[in-house]
């Protein structure tokens, strides 16, 4: 399984020498005659530095807004300035497991017992995940307002009839753009779609894989937010900064159906599974999930506070409060409250040393983890009760830069679930289930047995990344992961990737 791996790796490492023999080449032509730098090398010195705890499709540091919009173009006759950004990302991986989706999809990696997984050894190349992003900043009486407007190229291609149960791909080259950030800021408030008040982008590590590591919290949510800029005392060159928002919210849950004759793929063709506990994931938005009966009376109620330490590092708290509400039918209502805590740090260790530390837990969190999608709740459609399930995720890393160009990063998660006892209850008998199901698009989706729910993903990522210029970056990574069902089912999955990054 290795082999391929090396193979790709091999092929590499001729393109980090290249760059790297350029790079000295146009050092050396920078140089003056009497061997100082000329400003102009000064510049690309100063450029070099890294943006420490970005994720690879942040472009525009949220803290920096100001700085970075002034390398833009002020509009003619108003004091208003506007910077086109973006990134150009080209991916390429290999599954030596079975395939686990253009963004890494830990919940759905085949387990061992299933058809799918005899499906290794693909190898692809993408560019979904390249952005645009257009940024202004304006000058008023007020005070300055910003926006910012963010989207890339990684939605699902659903095209024909829109059903996901029926793809029709015109094309594997193309592909469809979508909104990922969007919002306006001023006088301390932010008005749009963002990451959510839970999350801590410095947290979570740096990856080439596009959904990063298990047990963060990075999800965008449109919202409300205000933020009170050092409302506690802090230490010479520290800083606070509390952060209140009310952000879009959803009932996302699990229901089961009763038991249903299912149909899936044997070893030998296809044949029908009798008596099967189906459950199905849902939220409230009914346009995508017809079954839904799901409703959000009130937002989702985030806030966090952060301090942080110029060369030391930061501490952030965050605290959040939902409020679910199922209605099945005209005369029931199931309603409940959910909330999470969450407690992450980076620190720098040395100059070139840091160690970032990430844990959310709470009954009801759900999707607010983010490979914890519609598990929020537990809803039992013959019987009508319900349970809220707790659930928890946690990231530990190391950042270790060898040199200014090449950096490393040994990030490890986990995400995990309580599930409700009557979903534990349905799922014993299930054991020996397969995995692919012709109802639900078979492999990529996850099954209506009750057997797949999820119950803990772990996933270990290692990278080397190499940044001969401040817009241009390439590097490997191996990403290992394990998905474990209710019923204690097994999948591994292992990737190989090479990535190239020129941002603009």
């Amino acid at each position: 399984m290795a082999r391929p791996a090396i193979r790709l790796l091999n092929a590499f490492i001729p393109v980090l020498c290249l760059t790297s023999l350029f790079t000295q080449l146009g050092h050396a032509r920078s140089t003056s005659a009497n061997g100082h730098m000329t400003s102009c090398e000064q510049v690309s010195q100063t450029d070099i530095e890294w943006e420490k705890g970005n994720n690879p499709w942040d472009n525009v540091p949220k803290d920096n807004h100001r700085i970075e919009i002034s390398k833009g173009w002020k509009v003619p006759n108003n004091n208003t300035w506007v910077l086109i950004g973006g990134m150009v990302k080209f991916d390429g991986y290999h599954d030596m497991t079975a395939p686990s989706g253009d963004p890494f999809e830990a919940p759905t990696i085949a387990p061992k017992s299933s058809i799918a997984s005899r499906m290794n050894g693909n190898t692809k190349f993408i560019v979904r995940q390249s952005n645009l992003n257009i940024s202004t900043i304006s000058e008023t009486r007020i005070g300055e307002i910003k926006t910012f407007l963010e989207g890339d190229f990684a939605a699902n291609n659903y095209f024909g009839d829109g059903n996901q149960t029926t793809r029709h791909y015109i094309s594997l080259n193309s592909i469809c753009f979508r909104l990922r950030e969007v919002y306006v800021e001023t006088s301390g408030f932010l008005f749009g779609q963002t990451a959510t008040t839970f999350s801590d982008r410095e947290a979570n590590g740096y990856t080439l894989i596009h959904n990063g590591v298990t047990g963060h919290s990075q999800i965008r949510l449109p919202m409300v937010r205000y933020t009170w800029y050092n409302p506690f005392l802090v230490p010479e060159n520290g800083s606070s900064r509390l952060m209140i928002a009310a952000e879009a919210a959803t009932t996302d849950y699990l229901q089961y159906n009763g038991r249903q004759n299912l149909t899936t793929n044997g070893p030998s063709g296809s044949f029908t599974n009798q008596n099967v506990p189906v459950v199905t994931q849902l939220e409230n938005d009914t346009r995508v999930v017809p079954k839904s009966r799901g409703i959000s009376p009130l937002p989702n109620f985030v806030t966090q506070l952060r301090f942080e330490k110029k060369g030391v590092g930061h501490i952030a708290f965050r605290g959040l409060a939902r409020y679910f509400m199922i209605r099945p039918d005209k005369t029931t209502s199931i309603k409940d409250v959910g909330w999470g805590l969450g407690v992450s740090t980076r620190l720098f260790v040395t100059n070139s040393n840091s160690i970032f530390f990430n844990y959310s837990a709470g009954r009801g969190i759900g999707h607010y983890i983010f490979d914890l999608p519609c598990q929020a709740l537990a809803y039992d459609a013959t019987t009508k009760n319900h349970a809220v399930q707790f659930g928890q995720g946690i990231i530990l890393g190391y950042e270790h830069y060898w040199t200014d160009h090449l950096r490393s990063n040994f990030i490890a998660g986990v995400s995990q679930v309580n599930n409700a006892r009557f979903l534990r209850t349905l799922a014993q008998g299930r054991k020996t289930a397969l995995y692919d199901s012709l109802a639900t698009d078979g492999i990529g989706q996850y099954s209506n047995d009750v057997a797949f729910v999820n119950r803990r993903i772990q996933q270990v990522t290692v990278n080397l990344l190499y940044k001969p210029r401040a817009a241009l970056e390439m590097g490997v990574e191996y990403t290992h992961a394990r998905r474990t069902t209710i019923n204690g089912q097994n999948g591994i999955a292992k990737r190989f990737q090479m990535s190239f990054m020129y941002r603009f």
